[in-house]
């Protein structure tokens, strides 16, 4: 809706609201998370960690538990049952290594105190039985039984929009605007987990004043998370709420090793199987009453709390900026223009998001620029020169030139060329995340030197990289544990820095005739401090280790190039368009998480006539990408090849000012995704009116 008066005052409005069932997610290929990569197995694999399963992240090594906790105990409780004075462990020590079950037994039962007998043999033996022999206690992960994300998330998606604005001029020339744009839903995003966002909401409201020259405006955008959880977390704690981890792994050792004792010829994953039953006794069912009554508990309770999934955003951006062009002053001898800008950030999640639980976090970001440009011989190359100064609150300010050319070798044909320096301050996220994620298997961190030091990475727990981690791991599964394998990751102690690049371009538009036209374009681009990220890992005074992602910038030089050719042909009335594009990042070193994330190779190509008969047009479009590899804290895996055509036909109606849309995207309903541990995603076919008063 739109209203003007006098050429003066002007009212503009709009409304939209979408509901839709959302693709589901349905990857249940198995996930090595420490090793980032797809891993063989099924849910038969005991440490199964399937992409859209939630809840079996959490994962233990049946001999360590024994170890550490169960073996212990155990023994601790008939120390005390015999007033110290008897310890199982001493005792069948000194028996010797190597006996058979059937001798611990016999030897037992001659030996041991008989009030002592059924503690030893039923309860202690077992397990000590198991520490001598891996036949029976195998040196093996196993993973909690998790939960189908569908169980978890809200795929009732909503989107609800609404804009309005009030315009006055002032002048002819100058005008003042008064806007608001807001907007609600309910949908579920991938981001370094699967978020359920569930009545989330964002506002901006902006203020502006601007004429032929100039322009001041300032504005605010305002997110609120609503009921918005991390399905992953949501996961793992219904299953703490139904059984305990600390009771839920014995019994399923337990079980497993009474299996393997007591069942002659029963294989291990027969033995796994029925452990995992046991131990699943009490699990409760997606649906139930139980089930519905923790999830809703959790849901509603904060990350902060230690005991829910849900977010607490109320972050908040506030930006002003204003430009004025000289060039009319000057009576366009040359093109000079000015600006400048300041921002902040007020990071506000309670602890949800970033590390401000205790503390508020603001971020103060101003700049300032000059451009100025000029037409030479004969106004066929125009010249332009412009500068840039930014400075963050955490960083050192810096100034940015750049230099670009146009050169007219035809009536509309021109040559570009450009040499830009720029540099991108590390995110809110890169500088101030404090959030676990992955079950709470990782936790991303910032990467400034608070953030660090908040988990002594710089000083007394230096943590290991996640290749010599990996490495010690598979020194641990062999039997022979050598933890001279670790290696440190030694973090920079100034964290992490704006990433600077060097941007070199070259390209050409033309129209051939009068029906052909062609942009091309070619770039590379080298990068000083390229943010990437790394995993490592931190050992806790148990001897465990805890997994944290970082951001770091990447020594040496990066670079990434490519370019694109778009074509665009008529041929009577018809339109026949074509586009190709190449993208390629340079090697990263392996220390580093590559998340270009970026295929190849992409083309599109279409076919369109916007009147092939009277009121009736078509437009047809063919877009195909290639396959890559997607790298991410949530998942990572191949993304295949895919292709898709979209069409749509109008109808015109003159007599009712009206046109009537049927058409659709992916016709053909190839599914495909377009990053790991998404849902696929298949046809979506339309009908729409719009009427034009």
């Amino acid at each position: 809706m739109a209203k003007a008066w006098n050429n003066k005052f002007a009212v503009k409005a709009t409304f939209s609201y979408l509901q839709a069932k959302d693709w589901q997610a349905d990857n249940y290929s198995n996930f090595d998370r420490t090793g980032r990569a797809f891993k063989a197995g099924d849910r038969s694999d005991p440490a199964y960690d399937g992409i859209n399963v939630y809840g079996d992240e959490s994962s233990q090594n049946m001999r360590s538990v024994v170890q550490q906790s169960i073996e212990p105990t155990i023994r601790a409780g008939i120390l005390a049952a015999s007033g110290g004075a008897f310890n199982p462990k001493t005792v069948l020590d000194n028996f010797g290594a190597g006996k058979s079950y059937p001798e611990y037994l016999n030897f037992i039962n001659t030996n041991v105190p008989a009030p002592l007998r059924p503690a030893v043999a039923g309860q202690y033996l077992p397990f000590y039985f198991g520490l001598q022999n891996q036949t029976i206690l195998p040196n093996q992960e196993v993973t909690r039984t998790g939960y189908n994300e569908n169980a978890l998330v809200d795929y009732n998606t909503q989107s609800l929009k609404a804009s309005g604005s009030l315009h006055y001029r002032f002048t002819p020339t100058i005008e003042g605007i008064a806007q608001v744009n807001w907007g609600s839903g309910t949908s579920v995003y991938t981001g370094s987990d699967r978020y359920s966002l569930r009545n989330f909401s964002i506002g901006q409201y902006k203020l502006e004043l601007k004429g032929q020259d100039f322009f001041v405006r300032g504005y605010t955008t305002q997110e609120r998370s609503g009921d918005s959880y991390i399905s992953s977390i949501l996961g793992a704690f219904i299953n703490e709420a139904s059984k305990k981890s600390q009771a839920w792994y014995p019994e399923y050792i337990s079980t497993y090793i009474g299996a393997k004792l007591t069942t002659p010829g029963i294989t291990d994953a027969q033995a796994h199987a029925a452990a995992r039953n046991v131990a699943d006794q009490g699990r409760f069912v997606p649906g139930s009453p139980q089930f519905e009554a923790a999830k809703d508990k959790i849901v509603n309770s904060t990350i902060a709390s230690g005991t829910g999934a849900r977010f607490d955003d109320k972050t908040n951006l506030y930006h002003y900026e204003g430009m004025y062009n000289f060039s009319n002053a000057l009576n366009n001898v040359v093109e000079l223009q000015v600006g400048a800008s300041y921002r902040i950030y007020q990071l506000r999640s309670g602890g949800t998001i970033f590390d401000d639980l205790n503390n508020k976090i603001d971020i103060n970001e101003y700049g300032a620029f000059a451009q100025i440009a000029k037409k030479m011989f004969a106004d066929k190359f125009k010249l332009a020169v412009s500068g840039r100064y930014d400075k963050s609150s955490n960083f050192d300010g810096r100034f940015t030139p750049r230099v670009s050319g146009v050169l007219t070798v035809a009536p509309d044909n021109n040559i570009r060329v450009s040499f830009q320096t720029g540099y991108r301050n590390p995110t809110t996220q890169n500088q101030y995340i404090d959030l676990s994620v992955a079950g709470g298997l990782q936790r991303l961190i910032g990467g400034i030197p608070s953030m660090l030091n908040k988990y002594n990475m710089l000083t007394t727990n230096i943590p290991f990289t996640d290749v010599s981690y990996r490495a010690f791991l598979a020194s641990v599964a062999a039997g022979t544990p050598d933890p001279t394998i670790l290696k440190q990751y030694n973090f920079d102690p100034r964290g992490v820095r704006p990433e600077s690049v060097q941007a070199y371009e070259v390209g050409y538009k033309g129209l051939l005739g009068s029906r052909f036209l062609i942009d091309a374009y070619a770039y590379y681009n080298t990068y000083k401090n390229f943010i990437t990220a790394v995993d490592v890992f931190q050992r806790n005074p148990d001897n465990s280790f805890s997994k944290f992602g970082a951001p770091v910038n990447a020594t040496g030089k990066v670079t990434s190039y490519g370019g694109a050719l778009g074509l665009d042909y008529l041929i009577g009335g018809y339109n026949l368009s074509g586009n190709v594009s190449y993208n390629k990042l340079g090697d990263l070193p392996s220390d580093y998480i590559n998340d270009f994330n970026t295929p190849e190779v992409r083309y599109n190509l279409g076919l369109g006539n916007k009147e092939i008969i009277k009121n009736f047009g078509f437009n047809v479009n063919y877009r195909w990408q290639d396959k890559f590899y997607w790298n991410s804290s949530f998942a990572s895996g191949d993304v295949p090849s895919f292709s898709t055509i979209d069409a749509q036909v109008n109808l015109k109606i003159p007599s009712v000012k009206s046109m009537i849309k049927l058409g659709g995207s992916n016709i053909l309903n190839k599914y495909y995704f377009t990053s790991y541990g998404n849902p696929s995603i298949g046809a979506l076919y339309y009908v729409g009116f719009t009427f034009n008063p």
